[in-house]
């Protein structure tokens, strides 16, 4: 039996890592008005000291408020029910929001060519993408994400997404990642994607669609009253299908492993999403030569390679 994706392929068409924070599809994150997304970059737009001495600010409030005795309950509270939150996880009697979908073990990425839906008959990396992509964009202001403009880039560019989700069967729209700044920088004002195509020329088509096209035409028109606002990105062409590799080891579907292709039935015309994530534990999907094609079909590794622990090769 030859190698297979782990999940089947879905009528339904999964949205992008980035759609699922942002809300763009009906799954619901984040906290009241404020996606996942948003929530993640307030957290991460101040430093620690920041929210130290904002729980000091309002502690000191409630002390006005409360009798002095009674003041210190909330902040209590509040630290009592996370470790007993965690504790509760922890043993098992409360479900572990730490490992939702987490894949156990070591696994990788394969898709399957035309007209395949779960088996793989291909070498590791063919029907892969044929282009990443990272886009960043950062504020140079000490008002942070909260300068003037920043709110429309985000904005314009949820539009641009919003649309790749809708067209991805024609797009070359695979998925796509976000990240934040690790804080090599004070500032930390600095939020990225990782997106992954079918060719650097569906990248390129995209630019000129219309919706690109207006949010172009406003950077350019704006672009000397935000000077605060810095954009980038970064193009890598694979026109091999052959020069990337992925592995994951108790890892959730990210990155690679949150992309999906689509793939039409030529006799009804169905079309279906393919789920690339494959057992890694052996064969050529085991090593980085193998899994590149680069040799090492049967995923034997050298003798200076350390061997994988027997749990993983429980697929």
């Amino acid at each position: 039996m030859g190698l297979r994706t782990m999940f089947p392929a879905s009528r339904e068409k999964p949205a992008s890592q980035y759609s699922l924070g942002a809300n763009i599809p009906d799954k619901k994150t984040g906290f009241g008005p404020f996606t996942g997304s948003d929530v993640a970059l307030l957290r991460e737009h101040y430093n620690l000291s920041t929210w130290i001495l904002l729980g000091c600010v309002l502690q000191s409030g409630i002390y006005f408020v409360f009798p002095r005795s009674y003041a210190a309950f909330p902040a209590l509270l509040l630290f009592g029910w996370g470790i007993v939150d965690v504790m509760l996880m922890h043993s098992g009697l409360r479900k572990d929001i730490y490992i939702e979908d987490v894949i156990d073990g070591k696994w990788s990425v394969a898709y399957p060519g035309p007209g395949e839906t779960e088996a793989i008959g291909g070498k590791p990396g063919d029907n892969g993408p044929g282009a990443v992509m990272i886009l960043g964009t950062r504020s140079n202001s000490p008002m942070g994400f909260f300068a003037e403009g920043f709110k429309e880039v985000g904005d314009r560019f949820r539009t641009m997404l919003v649309q790749l989700e809708e067209t991805r069967e024609d797009s070359g729209f695979m998925g796509m990642s976000t990240w934040t700044s690790a804080g090599e920088r004070s500032s930390r004002n600095e939020y990225a994607t990782i997106s992954y195509w079918r060719s650097v020329e569906d990248i390129h088509q995209f630019a000129l669609s219309p919706v690109h096209k207006d949010a172009w035409k406003w950077w350019n028109d704006t672009a000397k009253a935000h000077k605060h606002i810095g954009i980038m990105h970064e193009v890598f062409a694979l026109p091999e299908r052959s020069g990337w590799e992925g592995i994951y080891i108790n890892y959730h579907p990210t990155g690679l492993g949150k992309t999906s292709r689509p793939v039409k039935n030529k006799e009804t015309g169905e079309v279906t999403w393919v789920n690339p994530i494959v057992d890694a534990s052996r064969g050529a999907y085991r090593t980085s030569h193998g899994r590149m094609s680069r040799g090492d079909a049967e995923g034997k590794g050298t003798a200076e390679m350390p061997k994988d622990p027997e749990i993983y090769n429980k697929f």
